[in-house]
Order: C-alpha cells, then sequence, then structure tokens
C-alpha cells in the first residue's frame, strides 16, 4: 500500500510541476519576474530531469512539519549569517528575524528589493553582504 502512495504522490508532483509549471513557479519566487530568462529557465528544468528528484522533493515536504531543527539552532556555536530577500514572496520576512534571533549570535542581512532568491537576483549585493563575513570569520 505506501508503495501505491508514494507512486501516486510521485505521479501527482511530476503532474504539478513539470518543465512548463516550473517556470510559473520559478517565477514566483522573484521580486523580478524579468530575471527568469530562458537560460535560467534551462538551469531549473534541468533538475527535474534528475533521477528521483520528485522523490528529495516529497522528502522535503513530508518532513517540514516534523523538522527538530528549530530546537537545534539555539546551541549552535558557531558563526551565522542569515541572508534575506526583503520582497520574498514566499516566506515572510518576520521569519528571517525569528531565525536569526533563535541562533546565538547570528547576523542578518535583508537585501533590499530580493525575492527569494537574493543570491541570484542581486549578486552584487549578496556578496557584498556575505564576503565581510567570511572574511570576519576566515580560520
Amino acid at each position: 500500500m505506501l508503495f501505491r502512495s508514494r507512486q501516486a504522490a510521485r505521479q501527482a508532483i511530476r503532474r504539478l510541476i513539470g518543465e512548463d509549471r516550473l517556470v510559473e513557479i520559478l517565477r514566483s519566487a522573484y521580486a523580478d519576474a524579468a530575471i527568469v530568462t530562458p537560460e535560467v529557465a534551462e538551469g531549473y528544468r534541468a533538475q527535474v530531469r534528475t533521477r528521483d528528484w520528485d522523490l528529495a522533493l516529497l522528502a522535503v515536504t513530508r518532513d517540514q512539519g516534523r523538522s527538530t531543527l528549530p530546537a537545534a539552532l539555539s546551541t549552535l556555536a558557531l558563526p551565522v549569517q542569515v541572508v534575506w530577500g526583503s520582497r520574498d514572496p514566499w516566506i515572510p520576512g518576520a521569519n528571517a528575524s525569528r531565525l536569526a534571533a533563535a541562533i546565538p549570535g547570528a547576523r542578518l542581512d535583508v537585501i533590499e528589493g530580493a525575492g527569494h532568491l537574493p543570491f541570484e537576483e542581486r549578486p552584487g549585493a549578496f556578496m557584498a553582504a556575505i564576503l565581510p563575513f567570511l572574511a570576519e570569520h576566515h580560520a
């Protein structure tokens, strides 16, 4: 029975997130959908051509509500930087503040004008945020 359920879930995911639908979903992640050029779209389409990509997505979705990560965040004893897009349409900015507050000494950098993928949308601002942090904590 479990096999049938997993197979049904895989088929549903593949129908919902096919190569054509993937581009629409991707555009929804950016503050500026124009960033999704044909080349960017092709890079993401290649991921859904990877064997068992659907199983990986199912596992992430299944485990979302059961993650033990939040409890462990307060025990981190290493430098942590949280980088967030100010216009993230998928995960509200309040989550960035809560995440950074849950980690002792974490630094929060918000990339203005960026959506869910600030490293792609605003690479210069992203690098300007992370390079000083990396230099400060270089061993």
